[in-house]
């Protein structure tokens, strides 16, 4: 009860020092003022993407229930100035309160039962319901406020986009397979459909005018002449009947994405969809209505832009000792090499090299009987491909290759994706990530990603990322590999030597940063975490995981929600555009101190 009337206060004191002019740390408009007087602030401001990626732990606990319970609280505090105002009856708000504090109290707080990957990724969408799609939404809108008031007119900015690790991430989870991720990817989908229904609902009881005052464009007209919105009451109310049409095409998206039920119209893709909006926002504003965009409209734009209809982009993680063994028995059972696990590491290089420049063949494609891993993995990269065409490659962008020690890692796993046509030798369609997360593994890291980036084929996947590498960086396993200021300090110079690398290839490195929700795995302040590194590491991308046993806390309703993505967004933007290095000897003593 405490924190929830701390997180009612604050946001109160966040609202009334943004209406009245008052600064606070993280405040957006503030930044989006500093950046402004930058010569390439238009770029800074148009290519920034930060993305909090959602993740379960053993250590979070909440349920859906007291998420619901805890949230009917923070409504009712926040109602309290109005009780105190005399504007609400006050008995009956002490009355809603003591029935919601008394039902939390005689309601099990903890499951007796473990959750399961399909329970996990029903609890985290309760997230987006209560908190994420309307706070994501008007922050961009904000962002894309703040900036045109100082003359900059930002296309399609996306500031903030979500990421998603519970369905996808394999390491160390038996559990996850291929039906987790489909269920993942689905369930996302089906949320945003829901949510995108609902706005179209909104807007359709709202754009009432009538074309015997109004006039209407020849794409809002033919939108209406499709629409079965057929009632007598609707003869001149083109536009209900266009957002009719809009509508039926929605539901029977959901149900072809869904339930694979295909009924004409449908949408095949997001910018379908959003050129149907587009069209009646362009007729509005032809039509002197342009006031009717600001609101229910302009939200729905904005979400479309950001979530596309697949939410949130799932990542997929393996241990790269898994992508060996798979990649071990597709040589061995093709007739490749029959001890492929016994090979020096640039003998693997050279094999898998070849694999993937001149041997054309499915290796999987063989009659050989294949082991329940080497199935399970090459099921769930089948799913990821199936998954990319029918919601768009934006759902799966990444996968990451837990503990990567050596450039055969990432080959490994590009092998295992040139099985399912990922990958091929000019193009990737999925992003390999390498995760770096012992001591010794991050201080080796610079010359593994060296001999990787050197490779041409490397550098043909990464032109077709928009020349963007990310590389994940463990917090918690160098924390306990090697304590908190070595942890700490190798992360930090695994960066520099790192962005170091990219300079020299002409690749933009990006970081994902794996931080736990402890200090001791890696968690803290996020705005101070995130203005601490290192000069030029933010390469207007930045990754970072949201920790199961924290989501609760900073993402349990709107307001904490959109505070907490507000300090992401700033905090990036003021690391892009500070240029402080670390003072020397300062660099001295940290080594020093490293070395001790």
């Amino acid at each position: 009860m405490i924190n929830i009337s701390e997180d009612v206060d604050l946001a109160f004191e966040i609202n009334y020092q943004n209406n009245v002019g008052q600064d606070y740390l993280g405040k957006l408009s503030t930044t989006i003022d500093l950046v402004a007087e930058k010569e390439n602030a238009a770029e800074i401001l148009e290519h920034l993407n930060v993305v909090p990626v959602l993740t379960a732990h053993p250590t979070q606990v909440q349920r859906t229930t007291m998420l619901d319970l805890t949230n009917h609280i923070h409504v009712l505090l926040r109602k309290y100035r109005d009780v105190r105002m005399g504007l609400l009856n006050e008995e009956k708000w002490h009355n809603d309160l003591r029935r919601y504090i008394e039902i939390i109290m005689r309601t099990d707080m903890i499951r007796e039962k473990k959750l399961k990957v399909t329970n996990e990724i029903t609890n985290v969408m309760e997230y987006y319901n209560s908190s994420f799609l309307q706070a994501v939404t008007n922050l961009t809108e904000e962002y894309k406020r703040l900036a045109k008031k100082h003359g900059i007119d930002l296309k399609n900015p996306t500031p903030i986009t979500m990421g998603m690790w519970i369905g996808g991430d394999r390491d160390g989870n038996p559990y996850v397979t291929s039906e987790t991720l489909k269920k993942s990817a689905l369930t996302q989908c089906e949320v945003i459909m829901n949510y995108y229904d609902t706005k179209v609902a909104n807007l359709y009881r709202e754009f009432s005018l009538s074309t015997g005052i109004v006039k209407v464009s020849e794409a809002v007209q033919e939108m209406a002449y499709l629409s079965e919105d057929n009632s007598i009451y609707r003869e001149k109310e083109l536009y209900r009947r266009a957002l009719y049409y809009i509508q039926t095409k929605l539901k029977n998206t959901k149900a072809y994405f869904i339930d694979q039920i295909k009924t004409e119209p449908h949408y095949h893709k997001i910018e379908e969809f959003k050129h149907d909006l587009l069209a009646i926002k362009q007729s509005l504003l032809e039509n002197k209505s342009g006031t009717m965009i600001s609101g229910e409209f302009t939200e729905l734009l904005q979400a479309v832009e950001v979530f596309g209809f697949y939410l949130a982009s799932i990542d997929m993680r393996q241990d790269s000792s898994v992508h060996e063994a798979c990649v071990a028995e597709l040589l061995a059972s093709a007739g490749i090499v029959e001890n492929y696990s016994e090979l020096s590491e640039d003998e693997k290089c050279h094999v898998l090299l070849n694999e993937l420049l001149y041997d054309p063949r499915i290796l999987s494609a063989t009659h050989a009987k294949k082991s329940d891993l080497l199935q399970k993995e090459l099921e769930i990269f089948q799913t990821a491909r199936e998954l990319k065409d029918k919601l768009g490659d934006a759902v799966i962008k990444q996968t990451i290759i837990s503990h990567a020690t050596s450039v055969s890692d990432l080959l490994e796993l590009a092998v295992m994706h040139k099985e399912v046509g990922l990958i091929d030798r000019e193009f990737a369609r999925v992003q390999i990530v390498p995760l770096f997360e012992t001591i010794e593994d991050l201080d080796n890291s610079y010359d593994t990603m060296k001999k990787y980036l050197s490779l041409p084929i490397a550098q043909k996947w990464i032109a077709s990322n928009n020349n963007y590498q990310e590389i994940m960086l463990g917090y918690s396993d160098s924390n306990k590999d090697g304590g908190y200021l070595s942890s700490c300090w190798t992360l930090y110079k695994a960066q520099q030597q790192l962005t170091a690398i990219g300079d020299e290839f002409g690749v933009k490195i990006t970081f994902f940063h794996g931080r736990g929700g402890t200090v001791g795995r890696g968690g803290g302040p996020t705005y101070e975490a995130i203005t601490a590194q290192p000069l030029r590491s933010i390469n207007d991308r930045i990754r970072l995981t949201e920790q199961g046993e924290v989501i609760g806390n900073k993402y349990g309703n709107k307001d904490a929600a959109y505070y907490n993505l507000e300090m992401l967004v700033s905090a990036t933007i003021n690391r892009m555009i500070t240029k402080k290095k670390v003072i020397p000897t300062l660099q001295i003593v940290m080594n020093i101190l490293w070395i001790k």
